[in-house]
């Protein structure tokens, strides 16, 4: 449609324009004659007068548009029926078309990474155009009556919870390319690992593989909240309502963003508006009027008057004459761009959003990545050096060593045969671990009968023995022999003192044992303490015999046989440390810890210990003889290098495995609507891996959302509240509050 001087449709004037041009004819007279006395041409001057009339035309129109549009503004007829045309269109409609229209991500199988970035476009675009149905609704009536939901912040956990799936998909493949690029790097270690350790690297390698899909799972759990907040961050939420609450509060505030005033001399003008003159757009740095200098794009700033600009853009995109950009402007302009109409109140998602997006998550999550990562070479150097070390123990071993002569003599078994007229047993033994040993010297046959020589070099040698029969011992201070149970009643000294002690008083037990005597010290009649002299134990008794005082006139003293003390049981001599410098047939006798001067002593014969023999095996040190380095069959992995475009790019399976074989026609559409089938997206709107990988290695913010509030929790030291139905204390009577806690 043709468009008339001042940018509106040619024989179109409504009423209310009307009046805005009779409006500005008038306050226009006043001025031609300040443009004469400045100086201005005729030319210029009508050009002024068309500005001014435009200016006019565009401040009614919007303030027109904004107050009809706004909820505030009474409705006027049936709402229902927005006009008397042959195909009324209702809200349903308009809420049908929208669900038509809307793009449903579809993933291909072929390029997982691809597809999912794509769907993560898709998927924001859609909740962008979600976002600016509701802010739309705030302000204008048409838009409200089709009003999706107002939960903003509902619709962009939605939108996040979906893009989490989508980066799912790009984690796992990262995971798929750390194993891959394990594997390679494995290849050469697991062809020298020895045959025995395979099947246990196998299993390590499967726990290692379990965790690492752990770890990465873990990441995507959290990457839900991740998402949620660089959506927030980027779309501003809150300043795009707050906009439009602000529009529909005030109707009638014209909206100069939405179209370009034109500039004209000593015009009032505010910062931040965008004005025109001709076809150059110029941004107010300084409010003010402007002045008498004709704007020109040569120039980057100028001050105008009272007020200033600086050259934003051309208002096609092009410069008039096809000239560059002038120096000292900071012009970014789309060539071809119409700058005029309404502004936009939701973000355009073109497919670099998307790839910044992700490249924002990978950034996020780029320590727990590398944790993973580092993880996986570590958990595989640790098996491997515990292999290397292994291989390296067996070589150690495998070389000749100088012979180690202090382990020579060493008591590999004994003979529990009495050796020269000794008995093995002994007497006044008990129960011990550990229990040393003295040499007596060898028993050896000298051709005619057998004789005894002098102690050898042996040394070191212990032994385990075992008393399970004997008689009593030792005192009740300590329990270590015997053990006082309970102290009885009526005890007394042979001149009849209720306190002192009793020796040798007559003993009655439940065992076998017989024939001991114990001295008994008391007080009021009550022993406190039992001593057995080393002859004075008796015989027979066993370990757990619970023995009765019956001697000093009392009764009820009980006290039980902790370690009997007598001979060392057949077989009850066992090898403890087979210390060194032995030799077979000599006589050993066993150490007691007290009683060394009684009679028997228990003794035993060496009867077989380690020798070295007289052959030496050398190992050859040079030459083809020389055995192999097993420590150096393997090492340990080093640094696994790899780019994050890589990663993205790779292929883990292909459906061409071999040459000969053609590969499958990829899929075509990426998203799908029930208006119009499937669709693909333009090749412009390609996914780029090296753009998300130069995202990635951007520093990052803080983008995660918020944890909720937790409930309120009362402080430690606070008073018991006890609310009635006024919602006072009764313990304390005043009003309990929050701020109290």
């Amino acid at each position: 449609m043709a468009l008339d001087k001042y940018g509106f449709p040619q024989g179109i004037r409504t009423s209310a324009m009307l009046q805005d041009l009779q409006s500005a004819a008038a306050e226009v007279e006043g001025l031609k004659d300040q443009w004469i006395k400045d100086g201005f041409g005729a030319a210029e001057i009508e050009e002024f007068t068309t500005s001014f009339s435009k200016n006019k035309l565009i401040d009614g129109l919007t303030s027109r548009v904004a107050a009809a549009n706004s909820p505030n503004t009474k409705a006027v007829g049936r709402p229902e029926i927005e006009g008397e045309a042959v195909h009324i269109v209702t809200a349903g409609d308009v809420k049908l078309e929208k669900k038509f229209k809307e793009k449903i991500p579809l993933s291909k199988p072929d390029d997982m990474v691809d597809s999912a970035v794509k769907g993560m476009q898709i998927n924001i675009d859609n909740l962008s155009n979600k976002l600016n149905d509701a802010l739309q609704s705030i302000s204008s009536y048409s838009d409200a009556v089709t009003r999706p939901s107002m939960d903003m912040a509902g619709l962009m956990e939605e939108a996040a919870t979906v893009n989490a799936k989508y980066m799912k998909t790009i984690f796992n493949k990262m995971n798929e390319f750390t194993n891959k690029k394990l594997n390679a790097e494995l290849s050469k270690t697991i062809s020298s690992m020895p045959a025995t350790k395979r099947a246990m690297f196998a299993d390590m390698k499967q726990v290692i593989n379990q965790d690492t899909l752990k770890q990465y799972s873990g990441i995507s759990n959290k990457i839900g909240g991740l998402m949620k907040g660089i959506l927030s961050k980027s779309l501003n939420i809150e300043s795009l309502t707050e906009q439009a609450l602000s529009r529909a509060n005030n109707p009638l505030t014209p909206k100069t963003s939405s179209m370009f005033k034109d500039w004209i001399p000593n015009m009032a003008v505010k910062v931040g508006e965008n004005i025109r003159y001709r076809n150059n757009v110029y941004k107010v740095s300084k409010s003010g009027n402007t002045g008498n200098i004709i704007p020109s794009h040569i120039v980057g700033s100028i001050a105008n008057g009272s007020a200033a600009f600086e050259f934003n853009s051309f208002a096609t995109g092009n410069s008039p004459d096809g000239s560059p950009t002038p120096t000292g402007t900071n012009e970014k302009f789309i060539p071809n761009e119409l700058l005029y109409g309404d502004t936009r109140t939701h973000p355009q998602v073109p497919i670099c959003y998307a790839e910044d997006v992700v490249g924002q998550a990978i950034s996020a999550s780029r320590e727990a990545i590398d944790e993973a990562n580092n993880s996986i070479v570590n958990n595989m150097n640790a098996f491997l050096g515990d292999v290397i070390g292994e291989l390296e123990e067996t070589e150690e071993k495998a070389k000749q060593k100088p012979r180690d002569a202090s382990k020579d003599g060493r008591v590999v078994s004994i003979t529990d045969e009495e050796g020269l007229g000794d008995d093995q047993g002994g007497s006044y033994y008990v129960t011990m671990v550990d229990a040393g040993t003295t040499s007596s010297g060898s028993v050896r046959n000298r051709g005619v009968g057998i004789a005894s020589t002098a102690p050898g070099p042996g040394g070191g040698l212990t032994v385990d023995i075992v008393v399970t029969e004997g008689g009593a011992t030792g005192t009740t201070v300590g329990e270590a022999y015997i053990k006082l149970l309970t102290g009885g009643t009526n005890y007394e000294s042979s001149g009849g003192a209720s306190t002192g002690s009793f020796a040798n008083a007559n003993t009655t037990t439940t065992g076998s044992g017989s024939d001991c005597k114990a001295t008994i010290i008391f007080a009021s009649g009550v022993v406190s303490r039992v001593s057995i002299a080393e002859d004075k134990g008796g015989t027979g008794y066993k370990k757990g015999d619970v023995l009765t005082v019956t001697g000093g006139s009392g009764s009820g003293c009980t006290f039980e046989i902790i370690k009997p003390r007598g001979r060392i049981d057949q077989f009850g001599i066992t090898i403890n440390n087979q210390g060194s410098g032995y030799e077979v047939g000599e006589f050993v006798t066993v150490d007691r810890e007290i009683y060394n001067s009684v009679a028997p002593n228990a003794t035993f014969t060496i009867g077989q210990t380690t020798d070295p023999g007289t052959v030496s095996i050398t190992t050859p040190t040079s030459g083809k003889n020389k055995p192999q380095s097993l420590g150096s069959m393997m090492s340990l992995l080093g640094g696994m290098g790899g780019s994050l475009t890589s990663a993205l790019n790779f292929k883990n399976i292909v459906g061409n495995v071999f040459p000969f074989e053609l590969p499958p026609n990829p899929a075509v559409s990426d998203f799908f609507t029930l208006a119009e089938g499937g669709g693909g997206l333009p090749d412009a709107q390609m996914p780029s891996m090296k753009s998300i990988a130069d995202s990635a290695m951007k520093p990052l913010g803080d983008v995660l959302s918020k944890p909720g509030l937790p409930f309120v929790q009362p402080l430690k030291d606070a008073v018991d509240q006890i609310s009635g139905s006024s919602g006072e204390s009764e313990e304390t009577g005043s009003e309990a509050s929050v701020e109290e806690y």
